[in-house]
């Protein structure tokens, strides 16, 4: 007799599509069963062995004599189940100094109120340069109307390239012969304690400076205030705001599309540093640490789930990517012209003066 051929397709609105398998009787009743596309499968979170599901054939076979006999034999098709892997990449801190933001605490140094002219000013006498690499960056983080310290609103702000974020994390994503239904990227700023101590501290309260009042203890300290935001406060969780950082991520299906975002509120000390201007001082965390943490799941059209997550430390006590730059005093000396000198002849008058 013939090979006998059973071809399964899938419906879409009653109308065979797509081949799903296809199976083959030969005259000898030996049968191949060839998988062309995916089964959906009972049992969510399951695959292998685990997530078997059963295809049993019935068949009658006849002699030549006509005399019949009826059987049945099973194939069992394993899911397979979709695969996500998470790992940090290589060579972090190179990344990250790459990527490095720098705040600059002068405030509208050249007085057109405009910010990111890249104007800037420093110690003449001691012929200061920039003291992060590049061009000055005195305004660029500067925020229009805002010529002053008041405590609550930033002074200046900068934001990180996209693409960052995502360079520290390498990823694979296998959603297996279901196809991918969806695929999350959740990702978090993880400190390790909560109110850990930074390398920095703000400025004593002052008539053009910090307003008050200002704790004793002028330490900065972390703080986590939700999944993707951090402040740091003066003196401990009840001091004033001095600086935030947040993680902005728009749309949690992509990956490359996160930024984060700096904010500086109160001025920074730079401590004894030469009478220089505009002198770095890096944001550290000597005794504890700062990682973003990046979880990725991913479900296939089986609705079964692969979900695996890593975290990168991006700044504890040897490892930053962000620093403030000092402002300075400035200056100014303009002439009094309604000052007048008169010289008088008359004996024993050296002169008069009168404004």
């Amino acid at each position: 007799g013939d090979t006998l051929v059973l071809t399964a397709k899938a419906l879409e609105s009653g109308i065979p599509t797509d081949t799903i398998f296809v199976l083959k009787i030969a005259p000898n009743g030996y049968y191949t069963f060839t998988l062309v596309g995916p089964l959906d499968h009972p049992d969510v979170n399951e695959t292998g062995s685990n997530d078997s599901l059963d295809l049993t054939f019935s068949f009658t076979a006849v002699d030549n004599d006509y005399d019949p006999v009826s059987g049945e034999f099973t194939v069992n098709v394993w899911d397979d189940g979709p695969v996500v892997t998470v790992d940090g990449a290589e060579g972090i801190p190179r990344l990250l100094s790459q990527n490095a933001v720098n705040l600059d605490e002068s405030i509208d140094p050249d007085g057109d109120n405009t910010p990111g002219e890249g104007e800037d000013y420093y110690n003449s006498d001691i012929a200061e340069g920039e003291s992060f690499p590049g061009v000055p960056n005195g305004d660029n983080d500067d925020i229009v109307d805002r010529l002053a310290v008041d405590g609550v609103n930033p002074i200046g702000s900068v934001e990180t390239a996209s693409g960052l974020v995502a360079s520290l994390f390498v990823t694979t994503e296998d959603p297996g012969a279901d196809g991918k239904k969806s695929l999350t990227y959740d990702l978090s700023l993880v400190l390790a304690d909560d109110g850990a101590a930074t390398s920095l501290s703000a400025t004593p309260e002052a008539a053009g400076g910090n307003p008050g009042p200002l704790p004793g203890d002028l330490t900065i300290y972390l703080f986590s205030t939700g999944a993707k935001s951090l402040e740091g406060r003066v003196g401990g969780e009840n001091g004033p705001v001095a600086l935030r950082i947040t993680l902005n991520d728009p749309d949690n299906t992509l990956l490359g599309d996160e930024t984060l975002t700096i904010e500086q509120i109160l001025a920074i000390d730079h401590g004894a540093d030469d009478n220089h201007f505009d002198t770095e001082a890096p944001l550290y965390l000597p005794e504890s640490s700062l990682s973003i943490n990046l979880t990725v799941k991913l479900t296939d059209n089986d609705d079964d789930e692969s979900e695996a997550g890593a975290a990168v430390v991006v700044i504890d006590g040897n490892t930053t990517f962000i620093s403030f730059d000092d402002d300075g005093p400035k200056v100014e000396i303009s002439a009094n012209t309604a000052v007048t000198v008169t010289h008088d002849e008359t004996a024993g008058v050296v002169f008069a003066v009168s404004r």
